[in-house]
């Protein structure tokens, strides 16, 4: 294919992937993620960045733990009555800079699409950057398209796909930094906001240290443009948190372990190979290969896509279902562009040794192509086999389901919920009881508190939440309805 052919395409599948996104994603507050991301860029547009915990009429609040009435999304502190969000605040900062444009429903799906776009992008033009031919540019980008998990979350609202954009977007300017200081600053300035979008992300400053080189000019201006991020989320933290080297998240290290690594490593490499057939992880060998024989490119490869792998690869929760790939999604870009290099490399050794022969030539293009085809169907067959599009359009019954609760119950009730609890919160003035962390004695003490004013509370529950409720609560609650997903429960008095 010729150059501007390939590029004729790559506008057709980038439109047509922006329009995929903008017609299918979400922007609501549904689940932790979402609803916690919604309420803090709500927060952020008010000028502020920590929440009210919402008293319960007839209840002695200081008297219970403070996790008892806090939504998902959210953490108490050790002030009465505030919440501080759990979430970093790049993802809810873009909300706030797209709301005035579109509204707080769709600020997330026209944050997430201009990522997508951005992203694919990004992934041709580093493609191109690490001497792929513009045909395997344009297989990198549609691979990553197709990629299961790339499509969930640039459609439902998280803030992995925002991550990825801008991790690429460092690694870009970080490439053309070697020649001018403004891009250096660019660079430092791209990974500032993808470590305030995403902490972890700064597992990326080995790659861009490899990308920049060692000249001194240049990493100064990289510092240069990443000061201004690293002093906001400095303020941020020590406005929220009190503390400049604090997250939301508290103290992960419980659920960091040695005994992780080799099940979340294998977990890991199955998905993938799963999603992009296993002659990705075998090209990725070489990889490996060349870059402990100092190629240039695959070492900047292996210093983007190792430390995430190894982090991640001690944590807890990575193995948990097969969206938490989402972890590495801010490497893909590298492991499609390394597989994609060393495939390269080997065609031409190839063609090098044998390429005298008529039937060679045909016979390794016929290969590759039916490579990426192969890798090609099975992310379509994983991305229709798990309806990834029909996961995103269901979080839009987490508000409808608040809505439907609102009309039935009366105002001064109070929800116990858990799942829903950061969407009662985000679409509602109910307070919310956390059912699923109530002690028996704390639950018994409530509810002759709530009957003694005589508060009415209702359970908001998703249908995956009723047998547990029902075994941890008995009959104490009859059911009133139900409306989609969602049901309605009475406490009984």
């Amino acid at each position: 294919m010729t150059p501007k052919l390939v590029r004729a395409l790559l506008f057709v599948l980038v439109a047509g992937y922006a329009w995929v996104l903008a017609s299918r994603g979400t922007g609501v507050a549904g689940g932790a993620d979402s609803s916690g991301y919604y309420n803090l860029a709500r927060l952020l547009a008010q000028g502020r960045s920590t929440g009210v915990l919402r008293p319960i009429a007839g209840v002695s609040m200081p008297s219970y733990h403070p996790l008892y009435f806090t939504p998902l999304g959210f953490a108490p502190t050790e002030h009465a009555g505030e919440l501080v969000p759990v979430y970093p605040p790049g993802f809810p900062l873009h909300l706030t800079l797209a709301a005035p444009i579109v509204g707080w429903e769709r600020a997330g799906v026209l944050v997430n699409t201009l990522a997508g776009i951005a992203t694919l992008l990004l992934l041709y033009h580093l493609a191109r950057r690490f001497e792929l031919p513009p045909g395997w540019a344009l297989v990198a980008v549609v691979l990553f398209a197709l990629f299961p998990v790339t499509i969930l979350y640039f459609t439902c609202m998280f803030s992995d796909g925002l991550a990825t954009a801008w991790c690429a977007a460092a690694i870009a300017w970080a490439l053309a930094g070697r020649r001018s200081a403004a891009f250096a600053a660019l660079a430092g300035f791209a990974f500032g906001v993808a470590v305030l979008v995403r902490p972890t992300d700064a597992l990326l400053l080995p790659a861009l240290l490899v990308a920049l080189g060692w000249r001194r000019r240049t990493l100064l201006a990289f510092a240069a443009g990443g000061l201004p991020p690293a002093l906001a989320l400095g303020a941020y933290n020590l406005l929220t948190y009190g503390e400049l080297l604090v997250t939301g998240y508290g103290d992960i290290s419980s659920q960091l372990k040695l005994s992780y690594f080799l099940p979340r490593v294998v977990y890991f490499g199955v998905w993938i190979a799963r999603f992009w057939t296993p002659l990705v992880l075998l090209l990725w060998v070489g990889v490996i290969y060349w870059a402990l024989r100092k190629n240039r490119h695959c070492m900047l490869l292996a210093a983007w896509v190792v430390p995430f792998v190894g982090f991640y690869s001690f944590y807890y929760h990575s193995d948990r279902f097969w969206w938490y790939l989402r972890f590495l999604l801010p490497v893909m870009p590298a492991v499609l562009i390394g597989a994609l290099l060393v495939a390269r490399q080997l065609q031409e050794l190839a063609v090098g040794r044998w390429g005298s022969h008529r039937a060679v030539r045909p016979l390794i293009a016929c290969l590759l192509v039916g490579v990426a085809l192969w890798a090609g169907a099975s992310s379509r067959h994983w991305f229709r086999f798990f309806r990834v599009l029909h996961l995103a359009s269901r979080e839009v019954e987490y508000p409808q389901g608040v809505a439907w609760m609102a009309r039935q119950v009366p105002p001064n009730a109070a929800i116990a919920c858990f799942q829903t609890s950061g969407a009662v919160y985000s679409y509602s003035r109910f307070p919310v009881i956390r059912y699923d962390i109530l002690d028996r004695s704390s639950a018994e003490r409530l509810a002759q508190e709530l009957n003694a004013h005589k508060t009415p509370v209702f359970a908001l529950l998703f249908e995956f939440e009723v047998p547990g409720f029902r075994e941890r609560y008995g009959d104490a609650f009859v059911e009133v309805g139900r409306s989609g997903r969602s049901s309605l429960w009475r406490l009984e008095q």
